[in-house]
């Protein structure tokens, strides 16, 4: 795969989540420097869904799909059972990982009872 994701949940025993945000870092991004977005949509009750793409991704942009096929999976196994609202952010310069995840989610995932709104 051209990037990796995973997930930041809260804690075992704490109550459930809130919401799902999807947070898009930028290249070369570290753990580290994302900590504090984590830690405040942790704070407020939100999973988080962290995606990184590779820097060769710049350079082969039809790599990205396996990715955001990828991530999008991870969405459907979380929303098919427990409905629940999903954000998307975006820190990266580069945003056609995001724009690939909406289009197919809007497309081919998606049903008519499910709302998307997109705003920049």
């Amino acid at each position: 795969m051209w990037g990796r994701f995973y997930w930041s949940r809260k804690e075992e025993g704490e109550e459930r989540a809130k919401g799902i945000i999807v947070l898009f870092a930028w290249l070369s991004s570290q753990d580290d420097q994302l900590k504090p977005y984590v830690d405040l949509y942790g704070s407020r009750g939100w999973d988080c869904l962290i995606c990184h793409v590779d820097f060769l991704t710049l350079f082969f942009p039809e790599k990205i799909t396996g990715l955001a096929y990828g991530i999008i999976g991870e969405l459907i196994k979380e929303i098919k059972f427990r409905p629940l609202p999903v954000v998307f952010t975006a820190f990266l310069l580069d945003q056609r990982l995001l724009f690939k995840v909406l289009s197919y989610s809007r497309e081919n995932v998606l049903d008519n009872s499910v709302r998307m709104t997109v705003g920049y």
